[in-house]
């Protein structure tokens, strides 16, 4: 495989975010925004670069068009907004059997003095649904469109939609484990910060949850490579962000249930049983459209 392009694509953000860290903190200092940690800012600068880093990705590969990026025109000829509303209502489905179970052994319980009225009921319900197709399409523009296009230009689909589902998973594990202070910044501490980003793949307690990640990642591959585009794939991802962070928000995870082992302690939802979901999902997917992937 000539993955250069992708290889230098992964080292420039890094390298970029390093030197660059350390000015954006004095530009910010400067404009009295000084309520960001340093170490937040850094892992936002790397992700800004990661997302403006992929049209020369794609160009690279000769293959920078609005198919490449996944928002081409469906093989079935559906519309955007009606696939988009079909893979929220199988998000939304696909989490309600997870939900039901966490709820019905205990393994999370209601808040104590949550009561949601209409008024507060709504406003976590917009909340949650912005929240969901924010992170539904830039997440899925980022993976599922362009670098899984990338991947797969230069190997074959089923390669690319495996590497980038762990790709995917291990992203979300990225995340400053250090604190500097304000006054200590430095030139090499943007350096500092990435180095230990990578910190969190040492911890077995994560495990689970990248496993659950992972999962949902090769669905939506496949849902991807199939349609030809990504936006049932953002309506799913929307539908599962809402329905964690509805959850998290009216719940908590009971450690003294018996099957507490059941989610995961990246976001107490997400963990084994999400994880065997979706993969049974998948692999169901797989069996009934998915034969020609390994054909790339």
């Amino acid at each position: 495989m000539h993955l250069a392009p992708f290889l230098i694509y992964v080292l420039a953000i890094f390298v970029l975010t390093a030197v660059t860290s350390y000015p954006a903190f004095l530009g910010l200092e400067a404009l009295g925004l000084r309520d960001m940690p340093f170490d937040e800012m850094v892992m936002r600068l790397l992700k800004l670069y990661g997302l403006l880093g992929l049209w020369p990705l794609l160009s690279s590969f000769g293959i920078n068009t609005r198919t490449a990026w996944g928002y081409g025109p469906s093989r079935d000829g559906r519309g955007f907004f009606k696939g988009l509303l079909l893979g929220a209502a199988i998000g939304l489905a696909s989490m309600a059997l997870v939900v039901a179970i966490l709820l019905a052994f205990d393994i999370r319980v209601a808040r104590p003095g949550v009561a949601l009225s209409p008024l507060l009921l709504a406003v976590v319900l917009l909340q949650s649904a912005f929240a969901g197709l924010m992170v539904g399409f830039i997440e899925e523009t980022w993976f599922r469109g362009a670098l899984q296009t990338s991947i797969a230009r230069v190997s074959n689909s089923a390669i690319a939609i495996v590497f980038i589902s762990f790709v995917y998973g291990a992203m979300h594990f990225v995340s400053a484990d250090i604190n500097i202070p304000a006054d200590e910044v430095r030139w090499l501490s943007g350096t500092a910060v990435l180095f230990t980003s990578l910190h969190g793949f040492r911890d077995p307690a994560f495990y689970d949850s990248l496993f659950a990640l992972v999962a949902g990642g090769l669905l939506l591959g496949l849902i991807r490579y199939r349609t030809g585009r990504i936006v049932e794939c953002i309506g799913i991802h929307a539908g599962w962000v809402m329905v964690v962070k509805i959850l998290r928000q009216t719940t908590y995870p009971n450690a003294e249930a018996s099957w507490s082992f059941m989610i995961g302690d990246y976001d107490g939802v997400i963990g084994i049983l999400a994880g065997f979901w979706f993969s049974s999902l998948a692999i169901a997917y797989y069996v009934r459209y998915g034969r020609r992937v390994s054909a790339g």
